[in-house]
């Protein structure tokens, strides 16, 4: 199983890829199981005889801990995110109801 990911100014867009926050959204929905499974497999098959493996890999790496983000962490990104965001978002929120927002406006947080 391989993987691969392209990073870049939108140039995702025009191959129907996600991007941005639609794109953080799906990798934290993705059930990691699988692919943590493959990714141990391939750890374990790893020729550690090569060059390769003893120059570029880690001492210990087949010993290493896989983990990935939990829901925590995706939530602690949201949170982030909003609190960043809370004006725009507020007078995007304002405009829809019909009001004028307030330019730059701030909210303190609660």
């Amino acid at each position: 199983m391989k993987y691969g990911f392209l990073f870049g100014a939108g140039a995702e867009a025009a191959y129907g890829l996600p991007s941005g926050g639609k794109f953080a959204l799906e990798i934290f929905r993705h059930d990691t199981a699988k692919s943590k499974e493959a990714f141990k497999n391939s750890r374990d098959n790893v020729d550690t005889h090569t060059a390769y493996a003893n120059d570029w890999l880690p001492e210990g790496f087949s010993d290493k801990n896989i983990s990935t983000f939990g829901k925590t962490v995706f939530q602690n990104i949201i949170k982030d995110t909003v609190e960043q965001r809370r004006g725009s978002i507020i007078s995007q929120l304002k405009i829809r109801k019909g009001q004028t927002p307030v330019r730059n406006e701030r909210v303190r947080p609660r």
